[in-house]
């Protein structure tokens, strides 16, 4: 009887939703009460080098409240993704909304105090792929390649702003695969749409004189080496990561028990997503340059799997490590809360 509440509680309703955006004000605070900030300018890694940057960056500082505002609809947006998602292609065996807020809590905690960050920008382009993807999954043929051109369009947005992003073309180009979606006409389209937004802002680089800048951006964002910035994070950091690693590997643990309950079609869509978590933790590890672009997009698809851990297990022992979770989140925002004020 209490699972079956809490099933009513997690489901996609308007109190769910409206709860996640509660909790989400809550969490996005400095929105509406001014904290300290870390250093953090256009060169680093919180915006990246892509030349959009000139675009944004006399408009949207970083640490603005505009910038803020822009980089919680972001969030806002991408959780309400994740939720559609699941309802739509039903990957996961229970209607939920635990991904989402996962993921929410997750990046609103670890990266306080906000500001604006095209990680955000990077990760809604890469789902919005990864949804179109899925979508072409259950489409006839001759409708694929409308959708395989706006996959192409997010994959180059993405890409523009980090570079690495280039190569989930490869996962995807797998899913074409195994969904035989990898045609001709479909490889073509998601060509053609990655190569558009590319073309147009060559032509305004080279009308502004500025093809230089994208040349050093390339160049800069094709740089190999091991991730080199552990040094950054804190041990309470450390320790939240670990504890996410720990929840993440209880749900694969589980995974082998609920798919047996998912169709064919509904466990490959999920082995996807692990197979985007995998490559993402490989362009993390090897393109240094890019780390904080890149890594939220860990804690995004590692939700997925959390999430479903939550939603499917109603033990005492998933009920503690929920209490847990819940309590070292807390931790790391009160901490992260009191430095900020320091």
């Amino acid at each position: 009887m209490q699972y079956v509440r809490f099933k009513d509680y997690i489901k996609p309703a308007a109190p769910s939703v409206i709860f996640g955006v509660i909790v989400a004000l809550f969490l996005w605070y400095d929105l509406y009460i001014p904290v300290g900030f870390a250093e953090c300018n256009g060169e680093n890694l919180c915006l990246g080098d892509s030349p959009i940057i000139a675009f944004l960056w006399d408009s949207v500082y970083i640490h603005s409240w505009r910038g803020m505002l822009i980089s919680f609809l972001l969030l806002i947006g991408i959780c309400f993704l994740m939720i559609r998602l699941n309802e739509v292609f039903s990957f996961i065996n229970i209607r939920t909304v635990l991904p989402a807020y996962v993921f929410g809590v997750v990046y609103s905690v670890f990266y306080f105090p906000h500001g604006f960050s095209m990680s955000l920008v990077v990760a809604l382009f890469i789902l919005g792929a990864i949804y179109y993807s899925f979508m072409m999954a259950n489409l006839p043929y001759e409708e694929m390649s409308k959708y395989a051109f706006n996959i192409g369009l997010l994959l180059a947005g993405a890409t523009l702003i980090s570079v690495p992003c280039f190569f989930y073309v490869l996962p995807l180009l797998a899913f074409f695969y195994v969904f035989k979606a990898l045609t001709l006409r479909n490889v073509l389209a998601l060509f053609f749409g990655f190569l558009l937004p590319i073309l147009y802002l060559m032509i305004y680089l080279v009308y502004t004189n500025s093809i230089d800048s994208l040349i050093l951006f390339v160049e800069s964002s094709l740089t190999f080496g091991v991730f080199s910035s552990y040094g950054s994070l804190e041990w309470w950091d450390w320790g939240y990561l670990i504890f996410f690693s720990f929840l993440f590997l209880l749900g694969i643990l589980k995974y082998p028990q609920w798919r047996n309950q998912l169709n064919v079609k509904n466990r490959e869509e999920h082995f996807f997503i692990l197979v985007y978590l995998l490559f993402t933790l490989i362009l993390v590890l090897v393109m240094a340059i890019d780390v904080e672009l890149l890594f939220p997009l860990i804690f995004l698809f590692a939700s997925f799997t959390i999430g479903q851990y939550f939603s499917m297990q109603f033990t005492l022992f998933s009920k503690i490590v929920g209490v847990l979770f819940l309590l070292a989140t807390l931790s790391l925002f009160c901490h992260r809360t009191i430095n900020s004020l320091c």
